[in-house]
């Protein structure tokens, strides 16, 4: 039974592309239409992502949920004064 758990455990994170409304940490946008998005991953723990008309892009991993929130913020706050062309830069 063991190695049956083992191997559950190590797909775990093909759940985490259907289940985003139990992952979300948090999902704003910015007035310019840029989205900033925070999940736990079941992989990596929590992560933010910039998802504009390009695509998602994941920018940082955190730790704990403490760590998640004020880089959320931090991004959010990037996202809010980012234009096209902008460099991401962590």
């Amino acid at each position: 039974m063991a190695i049956v758990d083992a191997q559950i455990e190590i797909f775990a994170f093909l759940q985490d592309m259907s289940n985003y409304e139990v992952r979300k940490g948090s999902l704003d946008k910015a007035q310019n239409g840029i989205e900033v998005s925070t999940v736990y991953t079941s992989d990596e723990g929590y992560e933010t992502a910039i998802i504009d008309n390009a695509g998602v892009h994941p920018v940082e991993r955190y730790s704990d949920i403490e760590t998640a929130k004020k880089g959320h913020k931090k991004w959010l706050d990037f996202a809010s004064s980012a234009t096209t062309g902008t460099k991401f830069k962590n």
